[in-house]
């Protein structure tokens, strides 16, 4: 991330956290950005099974969720969506 010094302190000094608090957010937000889009889909895919949530379902809400994300991937249909997590 360009200037993660800069932003770090910038944050520090409008929050007042601790610079090993930010340097962890800020890890993880470049962690969120540089997830792509299979990657993702097989990640929700996960959690929403552990959820209990049947794989009908899932492909649904994916798609969905896939609208909403603030780095939008092209739409997907269900078909789509199951090739990324079964290949």
């Amino acid at each position: 991330m360009p200037d993660e010094d800069a932003l770090v302190q910038n944050l520090q000094s409008a929050t007042g956290l601790d610079e090993a608090v930010l340097r962890k957010i800020v890890q993880e937000i470049r962690e969120w950005y540089d997830e792509d889009l299979p990657a993702w889909v097989q990640r929700r895919h996960r959690e929403l099974q552990r959820q209990g949530a049947p794989n009908r379902e899932i492909f649904s809400m994916l798609c969905q969720e896939a609208r909403r994300i603030l780095i939008r991937p092209r739409p997907m249909t269900e078909r789509q969506i199951r090739r990324l997590i079964y290949g």
